[in-house]
């Protein structure tokens, strides 16, 4: 029942950050008066529908992404910087929904982490060393990192697959603990420490508007950074495709972090919001980016020969479907594996 309910969720979240995404689209079109026949979440054969004005607004079958279809004749008809702007727009809204996530959160942010226990996962790490809600972490490998939130996570990601010797504080006593971080985690990838567990917070003075504000554009480029070194690894022979998940992935961490509350939950849909966003400019044809490069080469020397349009768009519609199989089997081994591991 719990499964079902964490893949409901993913689906929404995912959902989501995809409706967000085209509705940046939507809103361009129309501001340029250019055709939305449909308005879409997700592909295959529609579940729901329903029309307002000129547009059939539905729900398909697979919840997996969502398009909007447009007025191929009327975008032609528009001058290029139009054209631009409409194809941006949706990875400016994903932008646009992470940074205000961030604001929200900074805005929230009273609180500020401890280094205080406040959850455990099931079958991680700190299940296993025997950790319990409530210790307070004092040190990990000789180092103090009881007032020292940052650092206390910082060690953890930098040790994948090492053993730490960690001593905590319970109810007054001090008891020594050793854990070994996966090499797996939830949303960084394969190259970052996770033990499975969420610190709690401790309530401090309000923060002012601008400290909310650097709040917001700190989430935006602590972020853009990580999503950065991920593509970096991408192309690296020794990264592969470390931290990159296919659907089932996503859907599976979407899922998970709502049982760490709605704050949590919504910072991961904010996260996955800015990957989409980065994805999408990619030069790939069914792309963003790689519409934008279609616009622009048509701009500068006229229509694309139908041959080379027709070939270009076959292949890397067999690449993206290899891809997208590749992630699904890897996130689907990696989800059996942990079963067979508990």
């Amino acid at each position: 029942m719990r499964k079902s309910i964490q893949i409901i969720v993913g689906l929404a979240g995912l959902s989501l950050v995809i409706l967000v995404h085209e509705l940046g689209h939507f809103v361009a079109c129309k501001a340029f008066g250019v055709g939305t026949p449909v308005f879409s979440i997700g592909f295959g054969p529609a579940l729901l529908q329903h029309k307002i004005g000129q547009t059939i607004f539905q729900i398909a079958a697979l919840p997996l992404g969502g398009y909007v279809a447009l007025s191929t004749t009327d975008l032609a008809a528009q001058p290029y910087l139009h054209q631009l702007i409409i194809m941006l727009a949706g990875i400016a809204f994903n932008f646009l929904f992470a940074f205000l996530v961030f604001l929200f959160l900074s805005a929230r942010g009273r609180y500020e982490a401890t280094t205080t226990i406040d959850s455990i996962v099931e079958h991680s790490p700190a299940t296993k060393a025997g950790l319990h809600v409530g210790d307070t972490v004092l040190s990990l490998n000789g180092e103090s990192v009881k007032d020292d939130p940052k650092k206390l996570l910082q060690i953890i990601l930098d040790s994948p697959g090492k053993q730490l010797d960690m001593v905590v504080d319970r109810h007054g006593k001090t008891i020594e603990i050793t854990i070994t971080p996966t090499m797996d985690h939830p949303t960084l990838g394969t190259n970052s420490g996770w033990i499975g567990v969420l610190f709690g917070t401790k309530q401090i003075k309000p923060r002012s508007k601008k400290e909310v504000l650097h709040g917001g554009v700190k989430g935006i480029k602590e972020n853009t950074q990580n999503i950065q070194q991920t593509l970096k690894k991408l192309f690296q022979e020794e990264g592969n495709s470390s931290g990159i998940v296919g659907p089932v992935g996503i859907i599976t961490i979407a899922g998970k972090s709502l049982s760490y509350g709605v704050s949590f939950f919504f910072l991961m849909l904010a996260i996955l919001s800015l990957n989409i966003g980065f994805f999408n400019l990619l030069p790939i044809p069914f792309f963003d980016g790689g519409q934008i490069v279609a616009l622009t080469f048509i701009a500068l020397f006229g229509p694309i020969p139908p041959m080379l349009s027709s070939v270009m768009s076959r292949f890397f519609l067999i690449m993206l479907i290899i891809l997208v199989l590749f992630l699904t089997f890897k996130d689907v081994l990696k989800l059996k594996n942990k079963k067979i591991n508990h």
